[in-house]
């Protein structure tokens, strides 16, 4: 078996992350926030570490973490259905909560859809406290 690697995702892993995220049944805007230009203009930022796991050249896992300055997002979490239960997911989050450790970031959020029964249990078991409060959002694009 070949080992699984942790690195930054660039923009030549865009179709292979889209697949991904199709498969494990991501909301997907394609003209919106996750068009390739969109993608590739955030990852130019320092608020955004977008993390690819790879084996044998394919992206398996993904995750987008950003940060505001006090708080870190976890996004787009993401694992191949056949590498499920690997710890995949456990190692994407390791690396972006060091991440935000190392920016002496100390809250680190997500949010989870409320059907999402799976995330809602994975998050709950890796020490993450559900909260009860209302998202709300202004959207100058119904897209984004």
């Amino acid at each position: 078996m070949n080992p699984v690697i942790i690195r930054p995702f660039t923009i030549v892993d865009y179709d292979n992350v889209i697949a991904l995220w199709h498969e494990a049944g991501l909301h997907y805007r394609a003209t919106g926030r996750d068009s390739r230009r969109r993608i590739e203009k955030e990852i130019q930022q320092n608020t955004c570490l977008f993390l690819v796991a790879i084996t044998g050249g394919r992206v398996i896992g993904t995750l987008l973490a950003t940060q505001d300055g006090r708080k870190g997002w976890l996004h787009r979490l993401a694992v191949a259905k056949d590498y499920r239960r690997q710890k995949i997911a456990q190692k994407l989050i390791a690396a972006a909560e060091n991440h935000f450790t190392n920016l002496g970031i100390d809250v680190i959020a997500c949010l989870i859809e409320p059907g999402n029964a799976a995330s809602q249990a994975f998050f709950g078991n890796s020490g993450y406290e559900k909260s009860d409060i209302l998202y709300y959002s202004k959207r100058k694009n119904a897209g984004s």
